[in-house]
């Protein structure tokens, strides 16, 4: 049984590579927190209805420019999140 071609890659590169996708991710997880913290605000106060949005999720979409999957997913993350804050 023959190895993986990876198995021969130089080690200095794989961990980099590896270490570099850890930090995209953990900036990318802190960005949505983020974005999911705005997007609370901006639905607890409707300030999407003066753009002319009926919805966060029509705004999400069509404002934000997000998929209809993304937004679905966005305004399920603002509605966890604020449980999240009227419990903890």
């Amino acid at each position: 049984m023959t190895r993986h071609r990876l198995y021969y890659e130089e080690p200095h590169y794989v961990r980099e590579c590896l270490r570099s996708s850890r930090v995209t991710a953990k900036q990318i997880h802190e960005l949505k927190r983020a974005l999911v913290e705005q997007l609370e605000v901006i639905d607890r106060k409707r300030l999407y209805v003066r753009l002319g949005f009926k919805s966060l999720r029509s705004y999400c979409n069509l404002g934000l420019k997000f998929t209809r999957r993304q937004s679905q997913s966005l305004e399920s993350a603002v509605r966890e999140y604020r449980i999240a804050v009227k419990i903890g």
